[in-house]
């Protein structure tokens, strides 16, 4: 009857701590990434904006105080966009030409993508990521060149 009594309560126990406990979820690293460049695919600056931070990805290219990071930002990917319009190129990410592998650490992470072929004129661009407030933000972008 005491271990009965005491087995009860520990199932009560169980029971409301699992439902006052929050269930977290959040991208991973890579699904982030994906849902960065689907978003700048179409175009989708605000759903884009959620998943990087803009002005440490970009002010390395602000050269001058007369063009934000976000200005830089938003004039590359209109030009891949457009771009996309001539039959010979596409602004959808083609993910089987590369090996994609991720580095998870506790509060950063690298997602990297490496072209198969060896004679393509980009072969690594690499994520780098923060982990803020339970979710994964791209803060740079290096592309490897031939």
């Amino acid at each position: 009857m005491k271990y009965g009594s005491l087995l009860s309560a520990c199932v009560i126990m169980l029971l409301v701590g699992c439902q006052n406990k929050k269930m977290e979820t959040f991208n991973s690293p890579l699904a982030t990434v994906i849902k960065l460049n689907a978003a700048e695919t179409l175009m989708d600056f605000e759903e884009a904006k959620k998943y990087q931070d803009i002005n440490k990805i970009y002010s390395k290219y602000a050269e001058n105080n007369k063009v934000t990071p976000e200005d830089i930002w938003k004039e590359k990917i209109t030009f891949f966009y457009n771009l996309a319009k001539d039959k010979k190129f596409t602004n959808q990410w083609e993910y089987f030409d590369y090996d994609i592998s991720e580095r998870i650490g506790n509060t950063d992470a690298e997602v990297i993508f490496k072209s198969k072929d060896p004679g393509a004129s980009l072969l690594v661009i690499t994520y780098k990521l923060e982990l803020r407030q339970s979710n994964w933000t791209v803060t740079d972008i290096v592309y490897e060149k031939k």
